[in-house]
């Protein structure tokens, strides 16, 4: 479930943190599809998750949200006009919510269906140089 593949990922990351002596709020969470559906549920449901994510072709999960600020996230977000998997509505929704919760959302739409793109992943890289 989406839920276990958040806390799976929390718990993952918390202990790289420490193994590695990096911050978690630092981290960037980088996901295509349902990697990128599992960071933008640690973003939306957990105050101690990301604050920064790179997110190819994402939705949010439908399930009802912890309501808290992003005010401190960042997050780059690609969606496919044609995506036949994760609908441009639900990717937009996803924008919203963030959004909503005053992220920094930068968002890149093609024409493409679910593929990941190499334009999209050279705006994230340009999107990941304005953060350094």
């Amino acid at each position: 479930s989406l839920a276990e593949k958040t806390e799976q990922l929390m718990v993952q990351t918390a202990k790289l943190a420490t193994e590695y002596d990096f911050r978690l709020e630092n981290a960037i969470a980088v996901g295509y599809s349902n990697g990128a559906n599992i960071a933008a549920n640690a973003i939306l449901t957990r105050e101690d998750g990301f604050r920064n994510a790179i997110l190819f072709h994402a939705m949010p999960s439908g399930a009802a949200m912890p309501d808290f600020s992003l005010a401190d996230a960042t997050v780059f977000l690609t969606a496919g006009v044609n995506d036949p998997l994760i609908s441009a509505e639900g990717s937009q929704q996803l924008i919203d919510l963030l959004v909503e919760r005053d992220a920094v959302v930068t968002d890149v739409w093609t024409q493409q269906g679910h593929q990941l793109t190499l334009p999209e992943v050279e705006a994230a890289r340009d999107w990941y140089g304005t953060l350094l």
